[in-house]
């Protein structure tokens, strides 16, 4: 798994909406790698690793997103289990805008959106670790998943 977090110019392959990435000026790996990520709804976002511990996880910065957000963090964690098979944790810190109307569009709205989000993430992540079949814009079905990757 870890093979494929670390190439930062794939998120297209297992992100579901992600149409394309495209790395950005800088380093193409590891800290401070910065990669533009287009959506099919023709949205964009830039990430760029903030932090960087090679074969274990790093934390991205979002920025020039569509989201009503002050900001945008996320980070993904691979924990070796055995036989070959690895733990992965992902998840978002966000501060939304709008003071007490924003913390409660964060908090009621924002929130099960974005775990939501994560869980299909995950789900792609492991699928295209496992087989390298691309993810588009929707999950392979629950039985093919279960038989893939047990889940």
């Amino acid at each position: 798994v870890w093979n494929v977090l670390k190439d930062f110019s794939s998120a297209q392959n297992y992100s579901m909406g992600v149409k394309s990435t495209q790395i950005l000026e800088g380093p193409s790996t590891g800290l401070g790698c910065r990669r533009r990520c287009h959506f099919y709804d023709k949205t964009s976002v830039i990430e760029e690793i903030t932090q960087y511990k090679e074969g274990e996880s790093f934390r991205m910065q979002l920025s020039e997103y569509s989201l009503p957000m002050q900001s945008l963090e996320a980070f993904l964690r691979v924990v070796p289990n055995g036989a070959g098979q690895s733990k992965v944790s992902m998840g978002i810190d966000y501060l939304p805008k709008g003071g007490a109307f924003g913390r409660f569009f964060g908090q009621y709205l924002m929130k099960p959106m974005l775990r939501k989000m994560l869980r299909k993430n995950l789900l792609g992540l492991a699928y295209y670790a496992k087989t390298k079949k691309i993810i588009v814009d929707q999950l392979p079905s629950a039985k093919e998943l279960k038989t893939t990757i047990g889940i």
